[in-house]
């Protein structure tokens, strides 16, 4: 049984104005200029630009896909695509025209290192768009991970002193989110439990002793 494929179809017209062609796709109509090189005024977005374009936002779809599928917490994802070519094909020198390398940086917010390098391969693998262009020029894929907001829940810096160490004999310790609620509850340890009135000037030497902790 023959393998059924689907088919995409888009229609560019000339809008009249040098230059400048009018894109229908699925009902939907977009503006794309000529740029410079063949003499157009290069305002809206550019051939060049759609294809990129194509590629970043495929990427970009495919990866949320997989990480769906996958389990993978992907709190944010931006895909930049660049590519480099010889302009001058373009106005007619005997230049290949063609584009010589594809730039990818895929930049993932929430995954792990390994969970990003197996988003990576569902772009390399799945995407319409990248699979074409890899065969027409290498692609350069950097993949950029950093953990997201709701990946740190749960893991917050704490404020921490030790008693022992502003020079009492005595395994307290004392922690907080900030310094002000360190010095708060040191004042009121040193009192019950030492009798101590806290002076500015033992305050100002519990601050230098404390330190950042994870909680």
């Amino acid at each position: 049984m023959a393998t059924q494929l689907a088919t995409a179809s888009v229609t560019s017209r000339l809008s009249g104005l040098a230059g400048r062609a009018i894109v229908t796709a699925r009902g939907h109509h977009y503006i794309v200029d000529s740029p410079p090189p063949l003499g157009g005024p290069n305002e809206e977005i550019n051939p060049i630009d759609v294809l990129l374009s194509a590629l970043a936002t495929c990427g970009t779809f495919v990866c949320e896909t997989a990480a769906g599928e996958l389990g993978i917490p992907l709190e944010a994802i931006a895909v930049t695509a660049a590519g480099d070519f010889d302009p001058r094909g373009v106005c007619g020198e005997s230049v290949d025209p063609r584009m010589q390398v594809f730039r990818v940086r895929l930049a993932l917010t929430g995954p792990t290192q390994e969970q990003g390098q197996t988003l990576a391969e569902a772009f390399r693998t799945r995407c319409p768009v990248y699979t074409t262009l890899a065969r027409a020029a290498p692609i350069e894929l950097e993949i950029a991970v950093e953990p997201g907001p709701r990946s740190k829940k749960g893991v917050r810096k704490m404020k921490v002193v030790h008693c022992r160490d502003v020079g009492f004999d005595c395994e307290g310790v004392v922690r907080a989110e900030t310094e002000e609620e360190v010095l708060s509850q040191v004042a009121e340890h040193a009192r019950a439990v030492h009798d101590v009135e806290v002076t500015p000037e033992l305050a100002q030497q519990v601050k230098e002793l404390i330190r950042d902790e994870e909680a």
